[in-house]
C-alpha cells in the first residue's frame, strides 16, 4: 500500500507552546511545510497532520520532540527546528532530547552551555574519554 495516508492530532498545552513550535508569524511552520508532503494545520489547541504515512510519522515525531523540549524549558531556534527536521526524516529526532538535557557547563552569568548537534555530542564524549583528541573542521 504505497499510497497509504494517515491523519494524526497532537494536543497543545498552551498558546505559548504553539508559538514556540510554529515560530513568530508561523516562520518555523512555513520552513517545515516546504520540506514535507504532509499537510500541517493548527486548530483549537491541537496540531493536525495529514498526508502520506511516512511523512506523517516523521512530522509526528518532529512535533512531539519539539513539544518535549519546550515543556522541558528549552525554546527551539530556527537552527534547532531545521536540525530536528533533518533528523525526523529518518525518525531520529528523539536523539535531540538527550542533546538538550546534557549541560556541559555554564557561562559566568549562569547561561547553560550545551552541544548543538549529535556530532558535537560525539566530539565532547571523545574529549572526556581520550587523552588527546583532534578536531578537524
Amino acid at each position: 500500500m504505497p499510497n497509504e495516508t494517515k491523519i494524526i492530532k497532537i494536543p497543545l498545552a498552551s498558546a505559548a507552546e504553539g508559538l514556540a513550535l510554529f515560530g513568530p508569524q508561523d516562520k518555523f511552520l512555513k520552513l517545515i511545510e516546504q520540506q514535507t508532503e504532509a499537510d500541517i494545520m493548527s486548530r483549537d489547541a491541537e496540531i493536525m497532520i495529514s498526508g502520506p504515512l511516512a511523512e506523517v510519522e516523521s512530522m509526528e515525531q518532529l512535533f512531539t520532540v519539539l513539544q518535549q523540549l519546550f515543556r522541558g524549558g528549552y525554546t527551539p531556534s530556527e537552527r534547532d527546528i531545521m536540525y530536528a527536521l533533518d533528523l525526523a526524516k529518518t525518525l531520529q529526532a528523539d536523539q535531540l532530547l538527550d542533546l538538550f538535557k546534557a549541560e556541559l557547563t555554564s557561562t559566568f552569568r549562569g547561561k547553560p552551555i550545551r552541544v548543538k548537534t549529535i556530532g558535537q555530542r560525539h566530539y565532547v564524549k571523545m574529549i572526556k574519554k581520550m587523552d588527546v583528541v583532534f578536531g578537524i573542521g
